[in-house]
């Protein structure tokens, strides 16, 4: 669509730091997040973390349980009137 963007990033980082990367992007851009969507790796554990979010509003994250298919980390962003290199600059 036009005015929207889809930007996806491998966010391999240790939780806290992402969690304050994360707070800090939509603090500053959350009004032009549409979407926000993800599997996280942390190095907290070995299972995947789903996050989902809607602009400055993020439900709380689930913790997948089974068998790891070593599925890497991938988060997507539905964005609306945002720059990929200005989302960097946080």
């Amino acid at each position: 669509m036009p005015g929207q963007a889809d930007r996806r990033a491998n966010p391999d980082r240790p939780r806290p730091a992402f969690k304050l990367w994360l707070s800090a992007l939509l603090d500053r851009h959350g009004d032009r997040i549409l979407r926000v969507k993800g599997l996280i790796r942390t190095s907290a554990g070995a299972n995947l973390i789903v996050i989902h979010g809607v602009q400055h509003s993020m439900h709380p994250p689930v913790h997948l349980v089974g068998k790891d298919d070593g599925q890497p980390s991938l988060l997507v962003f539905i964005t609306r009137g945002l720059v990929a290199a200005r989302s960097k600059e946080v």
